[in-house]
């Protein structure tokens, strides 16, 4: 197979050389500067490809064609009239097919005033006043120059190349007026250029989006300058698709787009551009495509555009039709507030484009870039270390019962909790919290706008809500100068429990039914029947994490259970008026259930369980001869495994004058088994 020859030099050029060089067809490429060629070597997929840099004329691109090519694609600049008119006619002397690969019109709104060629934006510049800024390269600006009138107004932004430099001298241009840049420029960097140099009218050329077009018209919107452009000239050609359709025949070959996405997931920092690293402001600046919530996404700009898109979810498809639509579309940016890993939805954006990658839905490669948190700011500022802190946030989880359980006991077990809190009505539930929970002695700082010329930190120890009114989030500091280890388990005396006219599991028993319940953190514990409340109460106390539900359908018990929830502590329990079977609704599935009364319905009980999860743990508790006669038929009735009764006898000690006597406690048989499927029986 022979080669095809690109005239190259633009982004829709090395896009072309890219799929070329993934499908395997090679090829000679094109590129009138050093620069060009530099870019293309940059390139991953490029095997099989030859460079050749510098201008031709049409009889040096004849004496080229003449080596024989299969097909010349002519990949130039739109405004490159000339140098296509060159590819043209020697392509047609060499009698080789030749595809134009045209540039998509920048489409939206264009707020400006169109002009046929640079002569006529130059008269039209002669009438006005202040200072002007061509973007539109050197080739034309001896046009605007031969004006002396216009000469010492014009400030220029050309690259940074020998030739260029030394066509703006030669139009006698001082030093002050070229700024030799190279691109892409966001549209903060063209407002700054603006607002630098006085800019009063600004001069593009339509471009498209790979341009930077539209960063220009909106930088000179934003600044107040008139915004003129340079028409295109009237061109016949083909999309990239089209390109590729057409290669493709005269090749006798389907060509594929290979190449993946290359998505960056970055922290943004906190606030200010000035608060990202290095390395993510270079993402920004490299990204054709910007995503991210929209306050992130505020002066920030894609090369291609950006959209207020955060969540997996809508952020997939998005990608999959922007990559249908624009195959130009290359670098992603999705960013984060603060530290990409530091309670961001990074994890399960990563989670969900290395799935869609993997399946081929989305092809993608995906890297994550850190940002500096908001816990390092404050850590900084207060002059702290927090290697030895806790770290919680419940922004956006405040429906979640676990979480006051969960930071009462980091906040009693850590000199230092740092809480993420959505706003200033979360600073008072927390302090309410920490005063129930018997915490509050301790010291609460609060940070808001963190890194931003506007950053509040306050000490609120002993202050009012209202004091601290800020829209979120804000970041606090819990500090406990006296923390207590958690116990590694909970055992509480029967005394310690508020009890009624409501019979309570004794403590011994308690001790038994909890180890044989087999219970781990994050798990979801029923206990049905739960009386004055005991088992529940001790095993919510086992660990924060741990979901426990007590289910009571008299209200005496009810009221009992709340009194014990309050002096315990325990926020992690939950109460739910409820007659078994009849299920209230809204509860959560359970892992585990004890069953310290069933009310006569036993077997009805246990057949809801296994409905809801039919490979639970199960305890239950018999003192009765009527249960302990039920429980011995359940293996006839339900599929178990580790099924095992036992018999406590428990007497306890007590002094009777000089001596010491035994008393003997009700016998209880407890029965524990696991659910399990017919067939694992």
């Amino acid at each position: 197979m022979s080669e095809v020859l690109i005239f190259a030099g633009t982004s829709e050029g090395r896009v072309l050389t890219q799929i070329l060089a993934g499908s395997e067809i090679p090829c000679c490429v094109c590129v009138a500067t050093e620069y060009g060629s530099r870019v293309l070597k940059e390139q991953e997929e490029l095997s099989g490809i030859r460079i050749l840099t510098g201008r031709l004329d049409r009889e040096q691109m004849q004496t080229l064609m003449a080596a024989g090519f299969s097909a010349v694609v002519d990949a130039t600049h739109p405004f490159a009239v000339e140098v296509s008119d060159n590819i043209k006619a020697a392509a047609q002397a060499a009698g080789i097919p030749l595809l134009r690969l045209l540039r998509p019109q920048a489409g939206g709104k264009r707020d400006g005033i169109v002009f046929a060629d640079a002569a006529e934006a130059a008269r039209a510049l002669g009438k006005t006043r202040g200072n002007i800024l061509l973007t539109t390269g050197s080739k034309d600006l001896q046009v605007y120059a031969a004006d002396p009138q216009l000469r010492p107004r014009l400030f220029v932004r050309v690259l940074p190349r020998e030739d260029s430099l030394r066509s703006c001298l030669e139009a006698g241009l001082s030093g002050r007026q070229i700024i030799a840049m190279q691109g892409p420029f966001s549209e903060e960097m063209d407002l700054a250029v603006i607002r630098q140099f006085d800019i009063a009218h600004v001069v593009s050329k339509q471009s498209g989006r790979a341009g930077g077009f539209f960063q220009k018209m909106n930088a000179a919107a934003r600044a107040g300058a008139a915004f003129y452009i340079i028409g295109r000239p009237a061109q016949e050609g083909l999309s990239l698709d089209q390109v590729l359709e057409g290669l493709g025949l005269i090749l006798g070959q389907q060509i594929k787009d290979s190449r993946q996405l290359q998505i960056t997931l970055a922290g943004a920092g906190m606030g200010p551009p000035e608060n990202m690293t290095l390395e993510a402001a270079k993402a920004l600046q490299e990204a054709d495509l910007l995503l991210g919530a929209p306050r992130l996404l505020e002066g920030r700009d894609g090369r291609v555009g950006k959209k207020a898109l955060y969540l997996p979810q809508d952020v997939i498809p998005f990608l999959q039709q922007a990559r249908r639509e624009n195959p130009f579309i290359r670098r992603v940016l999705i960013l984060f507030s603060g530290d990409a890993s530091f309670y961001s939805g990074c994890g399960k954006m990563y989670t969900a484009l290395q799935a869609a990658a993997e399946d081929g839905s989305l092809p993608c490669r995906v890297r994550v870039l850190p940002g500096i948190s908001s816990l390092a700011c404050l850590a900084a500022r207060l002059g702290i270390s927090y290697d030895d802190a806790a770290v919680m946030s419940i922004h956006g989880r405040k429906d979640d019962p676990l979480w006051k359980a969960q930071l009462a006991d980091l906040a009693r077990s850590h000199e230092k909790t740092f809480l993420l809190a959505g706003s200033d009505r979360d600073i008072k539930e927390v302090r309410d919290l920490l005063v129930k929970s018997g915490l509050g002695d301790c010291r609460m700082t609060a940070g808001c706008r963190l890194g931003s010329p506007d950053e509040k930190i306050l000490d609120i120890s002993g202050e009012e809500a209202e004091y601290f009114s800020e829209a979120g989030p804000i970041l606090l500091l819990i500090t406990n100068e006296r923390p207590r280890a958690r116990l590694l388990a909970a055992d509480f005396p029967d005394s310690a429990f508020i009890r009624g006219p409501v019979p309570m599991t004794k403590r011994e028993v308690r001790q038994l039914i909890l180890a044989r319940l087999r219970l781990r953190d994050h798990m979801c514990l029923w206990d049905i029947g739960s009386g004055t409340g005991s088992i529940a109460v001790q095993a919510a106390a086992l660990s924060p994490s741990l979901r426990v539900i007590a289910l009571e359908r008299k209200e005496a018990a009810l009221d009992l259970i709340r009194q014990n929830r309050e002096k315990f502590q325990v926020w992690n329990l939950q109460i739910a008026a409820a007659d078994l079977p009849d299920l209230p609704a809204g509860l959560p599935v359970p892992d585990a259930a004890f069953i310290g009364g069933s009310g006569g319905k036993l077997e009805a009980v246990l057949r809801l369980l296994y409905s809801l999860n039919p490979h639970m743990r199960v305890v239950v508790s018999a003192v009765t001869v009527q249960t302990l006669t039920a429980l011995t038929g359940l293996r006839a009735k339900f599929p178990l495994k580790e099924f095992e009764m036992v018999s406590l006898q428990i007497a306890r000690g007590r002094r009777l004058g000089a001596y010491d006597a035994l008393q003997a406690e009700n016998p209880v048989w407890l029965c524990s088994f696991n659910f399990s499927s017919e067939e694992e029986k």
